[in-house]
């Protein structure tokens, strides 16, 4: 029986989970995410996926590697209190070791994007955007991964745009870039190009990225691309605007960052899981 890696991109909406195999995904299953207010339907959810993997695969797991939406308390391995998900707290590391028996590496979503990103790009210095259900943001600045001390220095969507604004996030702040560009999406104007392209003008400005990559719903809808560059110009900081593409590996860029992650854990993923 072959050593495989069980890797998971949880979303706001959709649950995706893979096998991997020598870096190549062998089985891929997508089902919705529990949207209720118990947290433990999206561990059972996540569980359930898992076991119809490895009986596919006929294979036992070696490592978890599990990209999902934050805020993620690392101490526990929860998620808690997540702005676009009713549930208070989502058990995950738990539960996927206690039926698996194996290391169960979480990250947030965005950052497993921006480091497969960077894996595949060559880029040290690099951000991912992926725009779906929220804002997701992960960071890669001179080729480490930009966590912080508690794992959220990444939740740029939480920047705030317009501090007039009567827009109230889903965290509770306001007018903050997600509340802007989610009341757009509510009004049928998805992805409004002018409040997407001022959030991307002020991450290049904080952190002067090589690449931008974009990823998330309305990009693999077609709804924002590349061209975006033209409108980030009208607010960068001296016009700097650098290379605004797709993510090569488009909606299983979270998928591989978690795969990556869960085989060579980087510094600062080990010390906020615990290792």
């Amino acid at each position: 029986m072959q050593d495989v890696v069980v890797a998971f991109d949880v979303g706001a909406t959709w649950i995706r989970g893979a096998i991997f195999s020598g870096g190549r995904i062998l089985f891929k299953l997508r089902s919705p995410t529990p949207r209720i207010s118990d947290g433990e339907a999206v561990s059972n959810a996540l569980v359930d996926i898992a076991k119809t993997l490895l009986e596919r695969a006929g294979a036992r797991p070696r490592s978890v590697g599990v990209a999902i939406f934050g805020p993620i308390d690392y101490s526990d391995g929860s998620v808690v209190n997540p702005p676009n998900h009713p549930a208070e707290r989502i058990p995950v590391r738990g539960p996927l070791e206690d039926m698996l028996g194996v290391p169960v590496t979480l990250v947030n979503d965005a950052v497993a994007g921006a480091w497969s990103g960077s894996q595949i790009t060559g880029s040290k210095d690099l951000v991912y955007i992926a725009l779906g259900t929220g804002v997701g943001v992960g960071v890669v600045v001179s080729g480490r991964l930009l966590l912080g001390r508690r794992g959220d220095s990444h939740e740029a969507g939480h920047i705030v745009l317009d501090y007039r604004s009567g827009s109230i996030c889903g965290c509770g702040g306001r007018g903050h870039w997600e509340a802007l560009y989610s009341g757009r999406a509510l009004q049928g104007r998805e992805g409004d190009p002018r409040v997407v392209a001022a959030g991307i003008a002020s991450l290049v400005a904080c952190y002067d990225p090589e690449i931008i990559l974009l990823g998330g719903g309305l990009v693999e809808a077609g709804l924002i691309g590349p061209s975006i560059g033209r409108l980030v110009r009208e607010y960068s900081f001296q016009g700097r605007v650098p290379r605004i593409l797709l993510h090569p590996l488009r909606e299983d860029a979270n998928l591989y960052g978690a795969y990556l992650l869960a085989v060579r854990p980087t510094p600062e993923i080990l010390r906020l899981n615990g290792w």
